[in-house]
């Protein structure tokens, strides 16, 4: 069963995904909703079910994550991360790994995620606050635009790279493409990120939290992945409750069949 939680560059577009130079004041970030994220209940087409469960310290930054989850077979397991904020960094416990040190930058984004002496992550913003991907020496990479519409930015497209034939030109591995509604990604944690995870990288999860650059000013009603083999469309439909939260977010595939199903509680 899959987890949800383990949990020339890039750069600000604009309506053709073009570079472009962009005052970070006119770039409107959503004002996060009072009410703080206890639980958020993952439903899997495969019947497998993930429950993860936040709490919080004073400032409202999650201090402990616990997660549960249940496969078909009803075998049941359970993992545990702990948050001990310092001065300029994050250290992660977790109960069945070594401990985790995750570095800021001036802004209180993440800039290294380290394990002892070994650096595992290293993240990169864009001049807005954007976060991107350098090219990798071996080839490897993804390039993330974004796409500026009025006041709002947004996460418009993903590809990623691998080595190609030539150790000049990389290849072309897989290409995702978002489409926005006019739902404001305004909850403590990044949703937009939640159900979309699968298309960012590995060790990308600071972004759930805050701590990974600015975030999509909205909610994605679409996600399309293409590779040389298939293409996927997901839709996605929202549920709100009377304070206009979320409460309920589906997943379906482009043949109608439900993939993944949130359901959102709040303290």
């Amino acid at each position: 069963m899959k987890s949800t939680f383990y949990l020339p560059i890039a750069a600000l577009a604009c309506a053709v995904l073009t570079g472009c130079s962009v005052k970070e004041s006119t770039i409107s970030q959503p004002e996060p909703v009072s009410e703080l994220i206890s639980q958020i209940r993952t439903e899997q087409r495969s019947g497998d079910v993930a429950i993860t469960t936040f709490f919080y310290d004073e400032q409202q930054r999650v201090k402990q994550q616990i997660t549960t989850l249940v496969d078909t077979d009803t075998q049941v397991s359970s993992s545990v991360r702990e948050f001990v904020y310092g001065n300029g960094r994050i250290d992660i416990g977790t109960d069945n790994g070594e401990p985790l040190t995750l570095l800021l930058d001036e802004e209180g984004y993440a800039r290294e995620l380290v394990s002892g002496d070994r650096t595992l992550a290293s993240y990169h913003y864009n001049a807005n606050g954007y976060y991107y991907e350098p090219e990798q020496t071996e080839g490897r990479w993804s390039d993330y635009q974004y796409l500026l519409a009025g006041d709002r930015c947004n996460l418009a497209m993903i590809k990623k790279y691998g080595p190609g034939q030539s150790s000049v030109v990389p290849k072309l591995l897989l290409t995702t493409i978002f489409e926005y509604g006019d739902l404001a990604n305004d909850a403590n944690l990044n949703l937009s990120y939640l159900i979309a995870q699968e298309s960012h990288g590995d060790n990308t999860f600071p972004m759930l939290y805050g701590w990974g650059g600015k975030r999509d000013s909205d909610l994605p009603k679409m996600r399309r992945t293409e590779d040389s083999a298939q293409e996927v469309e997901y839709r996605y439909t929202y549920e709100t409750d009377d304070a206009d939260r979320i409460t309920r977010i589906t997943e379906k595939d482009d043949t109608g069949a439900t993939i993944n199903t949130y359901t959102i509680s709040y303290k």
